[in-house]
């Protein structure tokens, strides 16, 4: 008898204990949905913003933190829309075939299928079709780009730039790519945040990884001082006048420099020439 109420007793036990465990589950499950839920809720305030950069951030960390979540495809949906915003046209067509491979027929299938469209339709538009031209024909992509970037058609240069700097990186691709956004920016308006200036420095920044060329510092250092960041604004001042001490650029930042208390002063426009 003892036995059987001690077996008995030890199954009452396991079966709360199993209870609780159960319960401690479904718990942490409600908690990484509701964690995924504000997240992308976030993400999607971004995008209503117009930040396209966080937007993209959030949207990304969804699609590897929660790849089976319900939210996952939606996440990778408008991690597209961010991508085509950004002038990542092929990344954001790839995502769209991701998706498409999975959903076939259905409302959002015919969504996916609809923005996959205009990725063909906005890649058509900004496509200079240069491979279907003759090779003495070709227009050289740096030097089409910087007529782009003259001509006030920066979505295109940025476009033909992305595309150059893929296949060929150099130190002219990035610069004339921080040109570009740097255009761009200056024609946007004041509620878009997608954050172009920040774009613009990450490319100048590329750019003096392959080479600490004059006008790439130059354009650089400008930028960091109009968006506060004075400390590196500085030190590419000092690097010009150690590397350039004879430029008419350096000529320039010295009496700038002497007009104002030793703080560096803003250039009005991005310099346009080649090296």
């Amino acid at each position: 008898m003892k036995h059987l109420l001690a077996v008995f007793l030890t199954l009452v036990f396991a079966n709360i204990l199993f209870a609780e465990f159960n319960k401690a589950d479904k718990i942490q499950e409600q908690e990484k949905l509701l964690q995924m839920e504000a997240l992308f809720n976030k993400g999607l305030s971004a995008f209503s913003r117009q930040d396209y950069t966080e937007g993209e951030h959030i949207f990304r960390s969804l699609t590897v933190e929660f790849p089976q979540s319900p939210k996952a495809d939606e996440s990778r949906y408008y991690l597209a829309l961010c991508c085509l915003k950004l002038f990542r046209i092929r990344e954001a067509g790839e995502l769209l075939d991701t998706l498409l491979e999975r959903y076939k027929t259905g409302t959002e299938a015919e969504r996916f299928r609809a923005l996959r469209e205009e990725v063909n339709r906005l890649s058509e538009e900004l496509s200079f079709t240069l491979d279907l031209l003759p090779d003495e024909e070709r227009p050289d992509p740096l030097d089409e780009s910087l007529r782009l970037i003259r001509a006030g058609r920066c979505d295109n240069a940025i476009l033909l730039l992305l595309e150059s700097a893929a296949t060929r990186p150099g130190y002219m691709q990035y610069f004339y790519l921080g040109l570009a956004y740097e255009k761009k920016h200056d024609t946007m308006h004041p509620n878009c945040l997608v954050d172009y200036l920040s774009l613009s420095r990450e490319a100048y920044e590329k750019a003096l990884t392959f080479k600490e060329g004059l006008e790439a510092m130059h354009n650089l250092a400008r930028l960091c001082l109009k968006t506060g960041d004075s400390a590196r604004s500085q030190a590419l001042y000092e690097k010009i006048l150690l590397k350039y001490p004879d430029s008419d650029l350096a000529a320039k930042i010295k009496a700038d420099l002497q007009g104002s208390g030793g703080k560096p002063l803003d250039f009005n426009e991005p310099s346009l020439e080649k090296e």
